[in-house]
């Protein structure tokens, strides 16, 4: 991944861009302002504001999205709200593009735009939230929306034992404090990351693929809106329900079994197909986990990213050390997802 550009939040004028993306986007310019809202691994959030009109701006700091891609994502969201599902809409340019280059002057940023959405990112994983969650998911893949292309490799490659022992030589030499930690955990991710398996072609669909907490917001009404939709692509239905599954439903060193058993009630009832078979569902979630650990220790300690960046990437990295899952957990949520059934007649619940 290479960084493409300084970032909005290098620019003294933070004005000038507001209103460039106005007009690009055919809003209403007048007082517009922008303001930083959340800030991750790949993109930045900001909110475009002006009166009462607010909008989301998705600032991109990878050349990883292009219009094709966007295109296929507004389909895809279309699709989704059409069943049901909260999520925000795709503001098309007054050119007929969803993305935007904004000029060097302005940063060189590449941009979209989205209706905005009100809410904060959900604090509860059980009861109501559990339910919605499997609803959600059940919607997204009883629709089969067609996938185009090959799954990112993300989803089905992880970093060699050889890439990870480079890696670990690379944190010592910069001295980083968890690089300890990391070597102590270098055999159990090799052991997991056998885990990972090519998506089998016959099972693709469209997914969302990052269907967890930090991108579920609450609403003051009491609705929820999945958002972050720019990962969405070719998956599996059977990877992502373990996935959703362990993201939401496993902390630590344990599973919560209730929660577990009423997403996966819910899911059946919205027309889910995926089933948790044997651990080898876990692909997804493993790929993802060892992906994201390995890209953000890598960032830690690049010299060729801001230091904001670097910073944020070691403080992720030691989390992720910190919340890195065994086999042993993984074969309890299968355990236990193979048999919700069996816990909601023990609860009582038909």
């Amino acid at each position: 991944m290479v960084r493409h550009h300084a970032g909005l939040g290098t620019l003294l004028d933070l004005g000038s861009a507001a209103r460039y993306l106005s007009e690009y986007y055919s809003l209403p310019v007048g007082d517009a302002r922008l303001s930083p809202v959340a800030y991750g691994l790949t993109g930045q959030i900001w909110k475009l504001s002006n009166g009462s009109d607010r909008f989301a701006v998705k600032e991109s700091f990878w050349e990883e999205i292009d219009e094709e891609a966007a295109w296929r994502e507004a389909a895809f969201t279309r699709a989704v709200r059409d069943v049901g599902v909260g999520c925000p809409e795709s503001v098309l340019a007054g050119n007929g593009e969803y993305l935007c280059r904004l000029p060097v002057a302005l940063s060189g940023a590449l941009v979209r735009v989205h209706s905005w959405v009100d809410g904060e990112v959900v604090r509860s994983t059980r009861g109501t939230v559990a339910r919605w969650v499997g609803r959600t998911l059940g919607r997204l893949h009883a629709l089969r929306f067609p996938a185009r292309g090959e799954p990112d490799r993300w989803y089905e490659k992880v970093p060699s034992p050889e890439e990870w022992r480079d890696l670990l030589r690379r944190v010592r030499w910069h001295h980083v404090p968890w690089g300890r930690r990391l070597e102590n955990l270098l055999p159990a991710i090799d052991e997991i990351s056998t885990l990972v398996r090519p998506i089998p072609r016959d099972e693709l669909i469209t997914c969302h693929l990052d269907f967890s907490p930090d991108n579920v917001l609450a609403g003051p009404s009491g609705t929820f809106h999945l958002v972050d939709w720019e990962n969405s692509g070719p998956g599996s239905a059977e990877q992502e329900l373990a996935f959703v599954l362990l993201t939401w439903h496993a902390h630590g060193d344990t599973v919560d079994e209730v929660a577990v058993a009423d997403t996966m009630s819910a899911y059946r009832e919205a027309g889910g197909p995926g089933r948790v078979r044997d651990i080898s569902s876990c692909s997804l979630f493993v790929a993802t986990v060892v992906n994201n650990l390995y890209t953000q220790a890598s960032v830690a300690i690049t010299a060729d990213v801001s230091q904001e960046h670097r910073e944020r990437g070691r403080a992720n990295a030691e989390a992720a050390l910190g919340d890195f899952p065994s086999s042993l957990l993984l074969e309890n949520l299968v355990h236990l997802a193979r048999s919700e059934g069996q816990v909601r007649e023990e609860r009582g619940l038909r």
